[in-house]
C-alpha cells in the first residue's frame, strides 16, 4: 500500500469537530510523504468552503488536495456538453461551475445536462418537478448525479443525501444517471490519476460501507472502514467485507506499521525532487512507468515556479510531441509545457501522459496564473540537455531528469 484516499465527514471530522487524533494523523501522513487525496461526496459546499470549514477545526488542507463530484462534473461537462446545464445544487457549490453555460434558474426546457447534488432543505415539490420536466424535455439532457450517497449524519441526526432524489428522477423520467462521485468506479479512477497511483497500491478510508468501501473495492482498491461517522455495527452484515476495520483514523499509523507499510511509504514510487545545478535547477521524476516518470518531472518543473498544491486542475490542455529517443522526448515534453504555460498564461499541477514508442500524448490540467495566490518565484525559460537522463532503475521503475533554465 503506497497511497491513501480519505473520506472527510465521519472520518476526519464529525459534527463540526475534528475527530480525536485526525490532525496528528494528517501530519504523520505528510511527514511520511504518503501520496494522499481527500475524496468526498460533499456537494453542498465548494472546495474553498470545505477548506475554510476544515481550517475552523484546525485541519489544514489545500483545495488541490480535495476531489469532489462537482470538480469531476465540471471536467466531464467541458469535455462532453456544449449546451447549457441546469444545476440543482446549493448556491455555494455553484462556484465550481463558473465559466460553464448555465440554464436560467426558472427554466423548464432547453437543458443539455441536469446536475443533481445535495440540495438539502432546498428541495420541495416545485424544484423536484422542475428537474423532472427538464429531463422529459425534447433536448434529452443527461442526468448527472454528484455521488450516490444515501444519507449522512448531521448534528441533529441522519439526513437524506443525493441518491434518493436521483433515484426518484431516474424512475419518473426513465433515464439513467451518470454518477460522478462515490461509489462510481470512474470517480475512484480519476482520483488515482491525480495521485499517480494504481488501484492495487491505494487504500480508501471511509465510514460508508457501500459508498466508500464497496465502491473502492469494485474499482480495485482496498477499503478500510472506521467505526466513526455514519458507521453502525450492522454495516458488517451488508455483504461488503472491508479489508481492514479500525476504531478511528487515530489508529491508522499503528495499523500501517503493524502491516509493514512504513518502510515503503517514505519512498513512494511516484514522486519528484529538485537537485542543484549552479544558477539553474534540476528536475527529477520517479515513476513506476516511463510515462509516470515524465508526469513527475513535469510536476517538479511546476514546483520550481510555485507550490503545485496551489494550482487547481480546472482546465485541460492537450500536448503531443515526438523525438528520436527517450531523453530527447523528455526535453520536448517539458518545452512543450513551457510553451503552453507562456502562451496561455497558465500553470499546471496534474498530468496524464501516454507514451507509444517515441511519441507522447498527454493532457495537462491547470488554471490561469493568479500572481497573488500562486506567488510565482521564477520564470522557467526552457528545458536543457544538461544532466539529461532517462533510464530504468534497478529494482524497477523509471527515472527522468534534466536541468531547466530559470
Amino acid at each position: 500500500m503506497r497511497a491513501l484516499l480519505f473520506d472527510l465527514d465521519g472520518v476526519i471530522y464529525q459534527e463540526g469537530q475534528a475527530i480525536a487524533g485526525a490532525v496528528e494523523v494528517l501530519a504523520w501522513v505528510r511527514a511520511q510523504r504518503i501520496p494522499h487525496l481527500f475524496l468526498t461526496n460533499t456537494s453542498s459546499r465548494s472546495r474553498s468552503a470545505i477548506v475554510a470549514k476544515l481550517a475552523g477545526m484546525g485541519i489544514e488542507v489545500a483545495e488541490a488536495e480535495i476531489f469532489t463530484p462537482a470538480v469531476a462534473a465540471v471536467d466531464w461537462l467541458r469535455a462532453n456538453v456544449s449546451g447549457r446545464t441546469a444545476l440543482f445544487i446549493p448556491e455555494e457549490t455553484k462556484k465550481e461551475f463558473r465559466g460553464l453555460p448555465l440554464l436560467d434558474a426558472d427554466a423548464e426546457q432547453g437543458a443539455a445536462a441536469v446536475v443533481v447534488g445535495d440540495l438539502g432543505q432546498g428541495w420541495n415539490f416545485v424544484t423536484l418537478n422542475r428537474a423532472f420536466r427538464l429531463l422529459m424535455g425534447d433536448s434529452k439532457p443527461q442526468l448527472i448525479a454528484l455521488g450516490m450517497s444515501r444519507y449522512w449524519r448531521a448534528p441533529e441526526g441522519l439526513r437524506l443525501d443525493t441518491a434518493p432524489f436521483v433515484v426518484a428522477l431516474e424512475h419518473a423520467a426513465g433515464v439513467k444517471p451518470l454518477v460522478l462521485g462515490k461509489p462510481a468506479e470512474p470517480f475512484f479512477q480519476a482520483a488515482l490519476d491525480i495521485l499517480g497511483s494504481t488501484a492495487a497500491d491505494t487504500l480508501m478510508i471511509g465510514d460508508d460501507i457501500r459508498g466508500d468501501i464497496g465502491g473502492a473495492q469494485n474499482a480495485g482498491l482496498s477499503g478500510m472502514l472506521v467505526r466513526t461517522g455514519k458507521y453502525r455495527p450492522d454495516d458488517l452484515k451488508q455483504g461488503v467485507t472491508p479489508d481492514a476495520v479500525i476504531d478511528s483514523i487515530a489508529d491508522l499509523p499503528s495499523w500501517w506499521r503493524e502491516n509493514g507499510l512504513d518502510k515503503s511509504a517514505t519512498h513512494a514510487p511516484n514522486h519528484w525532487v529538485h537537485f542543484s545545478h549552479v544558477a539553474d535547477i534540476g528536475v527529477r521524476g520517479y515513476g513506476r512507468s516511463l510515462a509516470e516518470s515524465f508526469e513527475q518531472t513535469a510536476l517538479a518543473m511546476t514546483a520550481v515556479i510555485c507550490d503545485p498544491l496551489l494550482v487547481q486542475p480546472q482546465e485541460r490542455v492537450r500536448v503531443s510531441c515526438e523525438a528520436a529517443d527517450d531523453e530527447l522526448l523528455l526535453v520536448q515534453w517539458l518545452n512543450a509545457l513551457i510553451y503552453e504555460m507562456s502562451v496561455r498564461g497558465m500553470l499546471f499541477s496534474r498530468f496524464k501522459v501516454e507514451i507509444s514508442g517515441l511519441q507522447l500524448m498527454a493532457v495537462a490540467y491547470g488554471e490561469q496564473v493568479d500572481r497573488q495566490r500562486h506567488m510565482p518565484a521564477v520564470e522557467v525559460k526552457g528545458a536543457t540537455y544538461t544532466e539529461l537522463r532517462v533510464r530504468q532503475r534497478e529494482g524497477g521503475g523509471w527515472l527522468a531528469q534534466c536541468v531547466v533554465d530559470v
